[in-house]
Formats: C-alpha cells, sequence, structure tokens
C-alpha cells in the first residue's frame, strides 16, 4: 500500500510539473524576449532553409551542431513559419528540462523537493536569449545525466548505453558539450563503480569502448561528412573552438573572477536573492557536518556524497566555455545542474531538522515561487504594446527591444516589400539574416555573417562577388554594426572584408536610410540601416 502511495504521490507532481511549466511558458509564445538581426536571424533563417531541404554547412553558416534546425523546422511545418512557431518548440524543450530536473531528484530527495526545483528552474532560469539551440543541448545533458543517475539506483548496464546514446546526439546539437559529458560520464561511472563496489559485468569493457573509442569515432566521422569538401578556415567559422577563432579569449584565473561576479550579481539580482544564498550556505554547513559526523559510512550518506560529486563534476566542467572566454552568459550551461545540488543539499539538511522547520522551509519556498510567478506574468503583460510589435507576416509576435528598434525594422521590410521584386534578393551586412526571413528571401551567399573575429578569407570574398554577379543582386542591406568598436567586430571594408567593402562602394548608392546613425550601434539596440541600390550606369 505505501509502494502504491509513493507511485501515485510520483505520478500526481510529474503531471504538476508539467502544468507548471505550461503555466509558466506557453502564455509567452506570442512574446520573444529580446530579437536580434542577426544571432536570432541566423537561426530563423536556418530553421526555414532546413525545411526546404538546405543543410548546415553546406548551404548556409551555421555556428552549432547540425541537429536543432531540424527540430525547429518541425515546427514550422506543424505550425507554420512565423516566430511564434518556434517559441513553442523552445517552451516544449524547457518544459522538458524541468521534467528531466524532477525524475532525477526524485531518484534521491522527496517528489515534493524535486517538484520544487524543477519550479525553481522554470521561473528562475536565466535563458539563452540569443538562441533558440542550446535549450536542446541542456535537455539531452540532463538526459545524459538522468541515466547516469537510474544506474546509480539499479546497477543496470542498459542505462549508461542509454546515457551514451543522449551524450552523442547532444555532441550534434554542441559539439564541445558532448565531448565535456563523455569525459564527465566516464567519471561518473568509474566513481559510481568504486563506492558502490558495483559487481563486474562481462558488458562493462564493451561500455568503455563505446564511451573512449567508438562514440569520439562517430563525432569525428559524422562532422567529417557534414563539412565534406570544405576548406579548413571555413570548418574553423562554424566550429571556432580555438582561441584565435573566438571574438574573447581569456586566462583561467579571470574567468574563475567572471564566474564569482557573475554569482554574486544573480545574487543581488532579485530582492531575495542573498537571503537564499546565505540560507543554502548555511543548509550546505549542516550537510557537511552530518556527513562528516557519522552519516558518510551510511547508506543514506554514501548516496548523498556519491549524487552531489557527480553533479558538482558535471557543474564544473560546463562551465569550461565561461572559464575560457570570460562570456558571463555561459554560466547558465550549469545553472540546471546548480538547482539540483542546491535542492539535494536543502533535502538532506532539512531531513535532521523537526518536522515544523521543514513545513516552514517548505511554506518560505512555495512563497517566493507563487510570488515570482505573479511578478513574471505581470511582467510580461506589460510588453505587450503595439509599439514593440514585428509586423512582418513571419514575425507577428512582440518583443522586448526598444520601440526604435522595432520601428526600424519595420520600416526597413516595408520599404523592402515594397521595392524588390518577387525574383530579387539582397545581400545584407555585417550580420542581419533576419531580413532574408522575414522577406521570404535567400541569401545570394552561404556566408551571413561578416566581421573581424570570423576572419574571411580573400578567397572567400572573391567567391562571395561572383555569386553576387551571377545572381543579379541589386541591393544591398548595411545596418550600423558596419563600422564598430565592440570586440571582434571591426570596420568592414577596412579591417576586414576589403574587396567586398570596395565593390559596394565602387557599383551601389543610398537609396534610403533609417534609424539610428548617431549612438554606437548595438547588439538589438541602436538599429540603424542603409539600403543601397545599384548604379544605374553599372547595370
Amino acid at each position: 500500500m505505501k509502494t502504491l502511495k509513493r507511485i501515485n504521490l510520483k505520478t500526481f507532481f510529474f503531471i504538476l510539473v508539467i502544468a507548471v511549466g505550461c503555466a509558466v511558458y506557453l502564455p509567452q509564445t506570442e512574446q520573444q524576449q529580446i530579437l536580434s538581426t542577426g544571432d536570432h536571424g541566423r537561426d530563423l533563417y536556418a530553421f526555414e532553409q532546413t525545411l526546404h531541404g538546405a543543410k548546415a554547412y553546406q548551404d548556409y553558416w551555421w555556428v552549432y551542431g547540425p541537429l536543432m534546425p531540424y527540430y525547429y523546422s518541425m515546427f514550422f511545418k506543424l505550425f507554420g513559419i512565423k516566430i511564434s512557431s518556434i517559441l513553442l518548440g523552445q517552451t516544449i524543450l524547457v518544459i522538458a528540462s524541468g521534467v528531466l530536473i524532477f525524475l532525477s531528484l526524485q531518484l534521491v530527495t522527496s517528489s515534493i523537493i524535486g517538484f520544487f526545483a524543477a519550479c525553481w528552474f522554470y521561473l528562475f532560469r536565466h535563458t539563452f536569449f540569443f538562441t533558440y539551440n542550446h535549450d536542446g543541448a541542456i535537455v539531452f545533458i540532463l538526459l545524459s545525466l538522468y541515466f547516469i543517475f537510474l544506474y546509480i539506483e539499479r546497477a543496470n548496464l542498459k542505462y549508461l548505453f542509454f546515457s551514451l546514446a543522449s551524450t552523442l546526439t547532444l555532441s550534434f546539437i554542441k559539439l564541445n558539450f558532448g565531448l565535456a559529458t563523455l569525459f564527465i560520464s566516464f567519471i561518473a561511472v568509474a566513481l559510481t563503480d568504486h563506492i558502490n563496489k558495483t559487481p563486474k559485468n562481462k558488458l562493462k569493457p564493451l561500455f568503455y569502448l563505446c564511451l573512449l573509442v567508438v562514440s569520439p569515432l562517430i563525432m569525428f566521422f559524422g562532422y567529417k561528412k557534414l563539412f565534406f569538401n570544405l576548406p579548413i578556415y571555413y570548418i574553423r567559422q562554424c566550429l571556432p573552438y580555438l582561441s584565435g577563432d573566438q571574438p574573447h579569449s581569456i586566462g583561467l584565473f579571470q574567468g574563475i573572477k567572471t564566474y564569482f561576479a557573475v554569482m554574486l550579481f544573480n545574487a543581488k539580482d532579485v530582492s531575495f536573492g542573498i537571503l537564499w544564498h546565505l540560507a543554502l550556505a548555511l543548509f550546505a554547513s549542516r550537510c557537511i557536518y552530518l556527513l562528516i559526523k557519522d552519516r558518510l559510512a551510511s547508506l543514506e550518506g554514501k548516496k548523498i556524497f556519491l549524487y552531489l560529486t557527480i553533479l558538482i563534476i558535471f557543474y564544473i566542467v560546463l562551465l569550461h566555455e565561461l572559464l575560457l572566454s570570460g562570456v558571463a552568459y555561459r554560466t547558465i550551461w550549469s545553472e540546471a545542474v546548480g538547482i539540483m545540488i542546491s535542492f539535494i543539499i536543502l533535502n538532506f539538511a532539512l531531513n535532521s531538522f523537526p518536522k515544523n522547520i521543514q513545513k516552514l522551509s517548505f511554506a518560505t519556498i512555495i512563497l517566493i515561487l507563487v510570488s515570482h510567478f505573479i511578478i513574471t506574468g505581470n511582467y510580461f503583460k506589460k510588453t505587450l504594446d503595439n509599439d514593440r510589435y514585428i509586423i512582418a507576416k513571419r514575425g507577428r509576435v512582440f518583443v522586448y527591444n526598444d520601440p526604435s528598434w522595432v520601428n526600424t525594422l519595420n520600416v526597413t521590410t516595408l520599404f523592402l516589400q515594397s521595392n524588390l521584386k518577387s525574383n530579387d534578393s539582397f545581400l545584407a551586412l555585417p550580420y542581419d539574416p533576419l531580413l532574408y526571413y522575414l522577406l521570404e528571401k535567400r541569401s545570394p551567399t552561404k556566408q551571413l555573417i561578416f566581421f573581424d573575429h570570423i576572419k574571411i578569407t580573400e578567397e572567400q570574398e572573391k567567391g562571395i562577388l561572383s555569386e553576387l554577379e551571377k545572381n543579379k543582386i541589386n541591393w544591398i542591406v548595411l545596418s550600423n554594426r558596419i563600422n564598430s568598436a565592440e570586440t571582434g567586430l571591426g570596420v568592414l571594408g577596412q579591417t576586414y572584408c576589403p574587396l567586398i567593402g570596395k565593390y559596394i562602394e565602387d557599383n551601389f548608392e543610398v537609396v534610403a536610410k533609417f534609424g539610428d546613425w548617431i549612438n554606437p550601434p548595438g547588439w538589438a539596440w541602436n538599429y540603424g540601416i542603409k539600403i543601397l541600390h545599384r548604379k544605374k550606369s553599372d547595370k
């Protein structure tokens, strides 16, 4: 009877996790937090081109693994080519991540703690604001971790092969995180077998062979096929993993300083943030005390120690991009794992306190979650402003961008719609593929981005110019980011692409100018556009 009651309780919270995820995120599928013409434009353009049969790398520049364009193109197919279709696909991935957090934690904590952790993730996660791709990677990181947890609980080798399959999938979403998860899996399995004294299994050598040899070979030959006949410099532009290919590269010490600065900022970000982190520090101290005192030798103590150790290893290794670049948002890769660590510590420490303190703690968590849900909902309602609405047929979403940015995008698309013939296209520079997507045009070249750090070669420039002539491109769209002091961007025609810069100067003239050409250009703010047409004398 107790077992049946426990199963029913897990099912109840499982359904509740999905319900909360839907309540938080489904109302947001008509709202894009902040929209960029570059990174979001690249994603949207890639998803649509994939829908029409194009392939990543070969047919368009793509900087991640090849799988997510297929996932999102399915939502274009099912729900129409509009941004809200992609937001729905993203919402499903976020909800799936919350479910996996719950499923993983209920193996080691109570179901209600797992539920709280999933809700905390939904309400306090920091989104990858610049791409739709990474939410898919988070799902498969958590799925790999979930199967490792199942192996810890049940000592069944099949879960390790399931975890390996998840990691392989992850590698074709974000290659470096697939490799990182392979490394973590090796440590996690070896540690589990040592602490649990797992009996020898004849298939274990096969697993290690698949983990250490077969999987890396599949990744290597898979990507080799995807990049077949493409030059090395283009491969480096699509997979910028060498330090020289990154606009941001710092030493490890600076990366660690950045990490703590981001953590301090996040702690101050909400009114109760400092209090939450102080409470968590106290619970962690209590947890360490209990483990050292007498519980590390117990079955429960060993189990908690193992889970926390594996999660901490995951957390640290998933920070590798942040530690090498100092780019603050890269802490997001470890955020879900950090939440899991926090709630395991919370659960273990609370179990040593009287029932009244446990109930008070649960009530406090519920109060925090409910209040933040209300605050978040009210904030989203305030963004439903007509001045922030993308009017193009493929847009039709509200965005958080400044109304002046939205207006510049809207008038640009209206101008081009009015002046481009049905068979006309244009070249958008330096990084504005959102315009291709909104105007239902295909880029005349697979190269979608033109900046200093991309290191476009003279050979590429000549190839692009040849494509412009072949496709009879008579229109050029330049955003104000052609001249930027931002790290790694540069000045078109001077610090990068001199041939393209001269070609535009010699053959095109400005026919329209919109937006902000006074303030320094931004990623999704201070947006300015010049539209150029081929000089009549050169036709």
